[in-house]
């Protein structure tokens, strides 16, 4: 029985009630298990899908298993409204739909405020862009480490990075990926850019950071950082 198909015991075949799975197997090896099939459920987790399945079991296309720690709390609620050995009665099965219905609204709307939040934190970021700088991570680490670990340059490193597709190039994603970093006092912020996608084009990855960062006023390489350097005022 396939468990990305039917949210049924593996063994016995019942619905409706908790079941269990193993970790570290691929999506199409998981076997479901209820507490009459497995009493020993040490090296088990709950089998929360990220769908809930129908009155026989059967799960939409395209589920998914949570992983242990990044269970939503509707799914825990739902998995909880399932007996070990029977469900419950409908009436309180509806009461808990209803609340499953209520929490993924409250988790939806949390989930568009932190992408606001976050949204609102690049674009701030963004604008105080002053340097722009063509490194591979490499690159970067090497920087920070001769002018600042070995150094006398204050460096600030931003937490935050950013992964993001540019364009397309014959079909194909072309992305980029964005760090920043403040140096100097009263500091002077950097984004250090990096093409990671297989397909690369860099006419059209400087075009694209241009527009996000029309207030830059170096732009430059790892080979020339020296220029960033002398903006910030670390050097003469």
């Amino acid at each position: 029985m396939n468990a990305l198909t039917k949210y049924a015991c593996s063994k016995c075949g019942v619905v409706g009630v908790k079941l269990w799975r193993q970790t570290g197997v691929s999506a199409n090896e998981i076997e479901l298990l209820c507490a009459n099939c497995d009493t020993d459920k040490s090296s088990l987790v709950p089998a929360i899908p990220d769908r809930r399945p129908d009155g026989d079991g059967s799960l939409p296309d395209n589920t998914h298993y949570w992983g242990a720690s990044s269970v939503p709390s509707s799914g825990v609620l739902w998995w909880n409204t399932l007996r070990e050995y029977g469900v419950l009665q409908a009436g309180a099965l509806q009461a808990l739909e209803a609340e499953c219905v209520r929490l993924e609204g409250v988790e939806a709307r949390e989930k568009a405020q932190r992408e606001a939040h976050q949204d609102q934190h690049f674009s701030d970021l963004f604008a105080k862009t002053e340097c722009v700088v063509e490194a591979t991570s490499c690159e970067k680490l090497f920087l920070w480490e001769r002018h600042a670990e070995h150094g006398s340059v204050r460096w600030h490193e931003e937490t935050a990075g950013w992964f993001t597709k540019v364009g397309e190039l014959a079909g194909r994603p072309v992305c980029l990926s964005l760090t920043w970093a403040c140096l100097g006092i009263p500091g002077v912020w950097v984004l250090f850019w990096e093409a990671t996608s297989k397909v690369t084009d860099s006419e059209m990855g400087e075009a694209w950071l241009e527009s996000m960062t029309p207030g830059a006023e170096v732009r430059t390489n790892a080979g020339n950082f020296h220029l960033v350097l002398r903006h910030a005022r670390c050097i003469s």
